[in-house]
């Protein structure tokens, strides 16, 4: 996982109260809005953060912006500069209550630090600038406007141990190859036949498989996310689980969500065949995945064919 998705999903988790992560800011309130949802500032120039946090208890909202190299985009930094709460609050859809301050939050890596901090002096903005460190996130540069987030949270550091961090609320983004999406659709797709369901549509897949944050997705992210989860399903019901899926012919049409049957479900055999095929299952979705990992160029043509 790319340091940006560890960032997003780390955050999610802190905001939800996860256990075994800080309650902090789940205690002051704060909230998943946005998921890559891109609004204009108050110069009709796009910003999209990777992800937008508020808390209607503090009256903030904090725009995540994560930095995986040493470099800062002056031009992208000054267009943060530039959104102000009617943003926030049109076309954002932050409430009114939670634009009432906001902060551009810059997350680093240790390596870059330096380099980062001189970016952010350069392009004249007081944006706060943590670092992610083995140990938690610690604020180097510039404080946040609610002062609980400096005296309290980040004082002197949020204490997360990074290398233990497996959430997965995002499991992966647009730029994810589709093995990597594979690898994450498979296992649901198991889990709806171990529940016996019938039928796959291609929205529950998307819903479940970012955990009710599929609606807090930027519109064409969503589309190009959406297209990745199609085409996985696609490649699998044509290939390694042609005898699983099968696309209902009339779905997709019309507005109506691209389904597929499930067919020769193991849970409808007896006992000991169906251990025998479950096994199978296990293999099919292993030689799956392998084979996207292995055949990129050609599986990446085919998805764009669909």
């Amino acid at each position: 996982m790319n340091f940006s998705l560890r960032m997003v999903n780390l955050w999610i988790g802190l905001c939800k109260g996860v256990p075994g992560l800080p309650k902090d800011l789940r205690r002051l309130g704060y909230d998943v809005k946005g998921i890559e949802y891109p609004f204009a500032n108050s110069n009709s120039r796009d910003v999209k953060p990777e992800l937008t946090v508020v808390s209607d208890d503090l009256g903030h909202t904090i725009l995540l912006e994560c930095k995986s190299g040493a470099n800062t985009d002056a031009e992208q930094l000054q267009r943060y500069a530039d959104v102000k709460a009617n943003d926030l609050t049109s076309k954002a859809f932050v409430s009114r209550r939670g634009a009432q301050s906001h902060d551009t939050l810059i997350l680093g890596l240790p390596e870059h630090e330096m380099r980062l901090t001189r970016g952010i002096s350069s392009a004249n903005c007081n944006f706060p600038l943590v670092i992610a460190r083995d140990d938690g996130l610690e604020l180097v540069c510039n404080k946040f406007r609610p002062s609980e987030l400096n005296d309290k949270v980040f004082s002197p550091k949020l204490a997360i141990p990074l290398d233990c961090q497996t959430l997965s609320f995002v499991p992966f983004d647009t730029e994810s190859d589709l093995w990597v999406v594979a690898d994450n659709v498979m296992p649901l797709l198991l889990e709806y036949m171990h529940k016996r369901e019938t039928v796959v549509m291609l929205d529950k897949v998307c819903a479940d498989m970012f955990q009710g944050l599929w609606t807090a997705i930027g519109g064409e992210q969503q589309k190009t996310l959406r297209n990745k989860m199609r085409s996985v399903l696609i490649l699998a019901s044509q290939e390694h689980f042609g005898r699983y899926l099968e696309v209902q012919s009339n779905s997709g049409q019309r507005g109506k969500t691209l389904t597929w049957d499930i067919r020769n479900n193991p849970l409808d055999l007896s006992t000991d065949k169906r251990r025998k095929e479950f096994r199978l299952l296990s293999r099919l979705q292993k030689q799956f995945i392998d084979s996207l990992r292995d055949n990129k160029e050609a599986k990446c043509q085919r998805y764009f064919d669909f």
